[in-house]
């Protein structure tokens, strides 16, 4: 009998076994950098994000970095040259086909917009390279700043990370931050990002003489111009004081679904606490999700002391299977123990109709303070979360101080 076949086959199987697709991956582990493409195919414009990619006993896990947050995502699926990350909280997939020498990839994001809605944004990455930032100090500090498009006064606040040229912050609104942007200037332009399955931002600023000006994305579906001044005492309006309770109806009129679609009364003896709160919010949101994980914790830390809460979720699409699944993928990621109910879609005139007793949904999240007879103690607009700092810790301190006092009264 020839043997050669037999060797040939032999020398394959070795070749083979040292390369990636062999192992299902074998040697894409490490730092990779990611870019969406949030401009057109003429006019690119690169929104950078960081993933971490690791192997243990087969089994695949990604994170999601973005300056000092690490987000753990997946699951990961990796085979014949293809890369699938799910982000199933958002209803948001990486899907991306790896090169010949494994040494980059390209494909695309899809997120979930709406019942009949799906973004759809392309995708590259390579080997992950320290980039070479510049000298920020221009950009450093607080800042009053307005967008094109918005009455409203914003807050933001850029600091170095030493000893790098790296640049950290946030974007404070009266809707909610913009979590963790991070960046660094590059011929003399600043350019700061965040993704996290939901929100894909892109932040650039040049020096003016009044003070910093630029752009900012929001995927590939929202762009909008705006200027800054620096101002170390900028603060947003009071959360407390936006949005106003609308005594029209009583909480035994406002009914809505569980996830099981049984229909509950916000009056319900179940929902019956001697402090109570409200939480209008959305799944698909991530400031929602930062003020989920923290309602878990006062449910954890009060709730034996007669804390009751309940989340009011707007969603995308307005069909019952699949917006209820979305906010059971919220409630297992922030470990949500208090009930959730489905109230209606996230668009926010449908949403005041739908609730009718605030004068306007203006916020996810937004937050309702009543006590034990129904009588309303307090009403927060948005959200400032952990990106934020000594806003979110101010934040905490309100809160709690406003739930011990209703207890006790």
């Amino acid at each position: 009998m020839n043997s050669y076949p037999f060797i040939l086959v032999g020398i394959m199987l070795l070749f083979f076994a040292d390369s990636p697709a062999w192992g299902q991956g074998k040697g894409l582990d490490g730092d990779w950098q990611f870019q969406l493409n949030v401009g057109t195919k003429s006019v690119p414009e690169i929104l950078p994000f960081r993933v971490k990619l690791s192997e243990r006993d087969g089994q695949w896990a990604a994170s999601l970095i973005n300056g000092l947050e690490e987000i753990s995502v997946g699951p990961v699926a990796i085979a014949d040259r293809s890369l699938v990350i799910e982000i199933p909280h958002y209803a948001s997939t990486l899907s991306l086909q790896l090169s010949n020498d494994y040494q980059s990839m390209v494909g695309e994001w899809k997120k979930r917009r709406g019942k009949e809605e799906q973004a759809v944004v392309p995708v590259s990455a390579t080997r992950y390279v320290h980039p070479e930032w510049s000298d920020p100090s221009d950009f450093l500090g607080r800042w009053s700043l307005k967008f094109e498009d918005s009455k409203d006064l914003a807050v933001a606040v850029l600091k170095q990370v030493s000893p790098s040229n790296q640049v950290v912050g946030t974007v404070l609104t009266t809707t909610g931050d913009y979590r963790y942007l991070a960046g660094g200037v590059v011929n003399g332009e600043l350019r700061m990002s965040c993704f996290d399955g939901a929100h894909a931002f892109l932040l650039t600023a040049k020096k003016t003489p009044q003070g910093i000006a630029g752009g900012f994305r929001s995927g590939s579906w929202y762009r909008v111009k705006w200027t800054a001044t620096a101002d170390p005492n900028a603060q947003l309006p009071d959360a407390f004081g936006q949005t106003e309770w609308m005594d029209k109806v009583p909480l035994s009129e406002l009914q809505f679904p569980n996830l099981q679609n049984e229909l509950k009364s916000l009056d319900a003896p179940e929902f019956a606490g001697q402090c109570r709160i409200i939480e209008v919010f959305g799944s698909w949101c991530p400031n929602c999700h930062d003020a989920g994980r923290y309602l878990s914790e006062l449910h954890e830390t009060y709730g034996e002391r007669g804390l009751s809460i309940i989340g009011l979720a707007f969603e995308l699409t307005g069909d019952f299977e699949t917006d209820a699944e979305q906010v059971r993928q919220f409630a297992i990621r922030n470990e949500t123990k208090y009930p959730l109910l489905l109230a209606g879609v996230a668009d926010k005139a449908a949403a005041t109709a739908r609730l009718r007793v605030l004068d306007r949904v203006r916020s996810y999240p937004t937050m309702i303070f009543l006590d034990q007879t129904g009588n309303v103690k307090a009403i927060y607009t948005g959200f400032s979360g952990p990106a934020t700092g000594a806003a979110h810790q101010k934040l905490r301190r309100q809160f709690e101080a406003i739930i011990e006092q209703v207890l006790q009264d």
